[in-house]
């Protein structure tokens, strides 16, 4: 998240963030809007401001560059993101947000990302906390453990949260 100065909340300018940062720091939000999007169009109940939130946090690693870095890096987190939701091996909608969720809080049990105000990392805690509070209402979530390691081994092999 950026401060009205445009530095971010760590104390640098987004400008030295490298391009594997950058997409970092886009890509988890940008899981997290989709699955939250489908959500929503099924009929289950969220804060519609939380689309918003990620869809800014989505956005704010790509602020300060120029027109042609942001597309190369907004086609990236893209296709990234859609061949990590593609591996995705749970039926259940809900499930695939609980994945993403406990994918999200895992790499920052790891060090792998700063829970400072991330916004994927807030939404991720808002969906464990709904999922430990009624785990009924998220259907069957036998498949979640398997998504996860899928995802971080995809990930890794796009040669990303690997310090």
């Amino acid at each position: 998240m950026v401060n009205n100065v445009g530095m971010d909340f760590h104390g640098s300018k987004p400008g030295f963030l490298t391009d594997k940062k950058r997409v970092e720091k886009a890509l988890l939000p940008y899981l997290l809007r989709v699955a939250v999007g489908v959500l929503l169009k099924r009929g289950l109940v969220i804060r519609e401001d939380i689309l918003i939130y990620l869809d800014r946090a989505t956005s704010i690693p790509l602020q300060g560059l120029d027109s042609l870095s942001v597309v190369r890096l907004a086609k990236r987190v893209e296709r990234v993101g859609a061949k990590l939701l593609r591996v995705m091996t749970v039926d259940n909608e809900r499930a695939v947000t609980v994945a993403i969720s406990r994918f999200i809080l895992k790499l920052v049990e790891e060090g792998k990302i700063e829970n400072t105000g991330d916004q994927a990392v807030l939404v991720s805690l808002l969906v464990t906390a709904e999922v430990e509070e009624d785990p009924e209402e998220w259907g069957d979530l036998s498949g979640v453990e398997k998504t996860m390691a899928r995802l971080f081994d995809e990930v890794r092999g796009e040669g990303l949260f690997l310090e």
